[in-house]
């Protein structure tokens, strides 16, 4: 019965907990809830961290690849300089493969 209460309090905070008839049947009921309620509150707990986490990873990389993207923009926002980084690899290749 302690771990209901409890629970109930946390659940309804500072509003008053709504009365119930106290029997074996509806504190066992009571008592299920609450543990599905406190398993379902780790599950989220743990998916927000995982998600807080991919967040960071997300972020890391994104800002590994921003140089890399804005160095293809200012490459391809002058088309003779592309065109002229494209000679450069062809020739690069030709020269390693032979």
């Amino acid at each position: 019965l302690q771990r209901v209460t409890t629970w109930l309090k946390k659940v309804f905070g500072n509003q008053p907990i709504p009365q119930y008839e106290v029997n074996e049947q509806t504190v066992d009921i009571l008592c299920k809830l609450a543990e599905y309620n406190e398993a379902r509150d780790t599950d989220v707990s743990l998916v927000i961290e995982g998600l807080k986490e991919w967040s960071k990873e997300y972020k890391a990389e994104g800002e590994f690849q921003a140089p890399v993207l804005s160095s293809i923009k200012v490459i391809l926002s002058n088309p003779e300089d592309c065109l002229n980084l494209a000679s450069m690899h062809i020739y690069i290749y030709i020269y390693t493969h032979n």
